[in-house]
């Protein structure tokens, strides 16, 4: 018995290191999935807020834009062009008006009011002003 104890110890550290690379390799995978749920969610609160706004057949849709307190100044215009590039390619035409708020302490976002009802929030990564950042 004392000659199979060498390879029961191989055999376990095969086991956690197998067990460790599978677990990293799922972390990276939900941290993926967190990117495009995040992602298709952004979009659709987009594509929301047109149908909303061609129900109402009237008014605008506003977005206003927050950043975060660490976050450089210029990042809003970015990701009001991002969002305004988004509602252009569906081809809608919309009243549309873009604004800046003062930053937050909280990720930064953008939110949307159609007909000046709050309708939807749009968040963004930290220093990104993609609406979709996926690799």
């Amino acid at each position: 018995m004392s000659n199979y104890r060498p390879f029961r110890s191989i055999f376990w550290i095969a086991i956690v290191v197998i067990f460790s690379v599978q677990l990293a390799s799922a972390q990276s995978i939900k941290h993926d999935r967190e990117k495009v749920d995040k992602c298709e969610t952004n979009i659709l609160s987009v594509d929301e807020s047109i149908l909303e706004y061609k129900k109402a057949n009237s008014g605008s849709i506003i977005i206003i834009a927050y950043r975060n307190k660490n976050e450089r100044s210029m990042i809003n215009r970015f990701r009001l062009d991002a969002l305004k590039r988004l509602i252009e390619s569906r081809k809608a035409e919309v009243k549309l008006v873009l604004a800046e708020g003062k930053p937050v302490l909280s990720l930064g976002r953008a939110d949307i009011f159609v007909n000046g009802i709050l309708f939807r929030t749009v968040s963004f990564e930290k220093d990104k002003n993609q609406v979709c950042t996926v690799p």
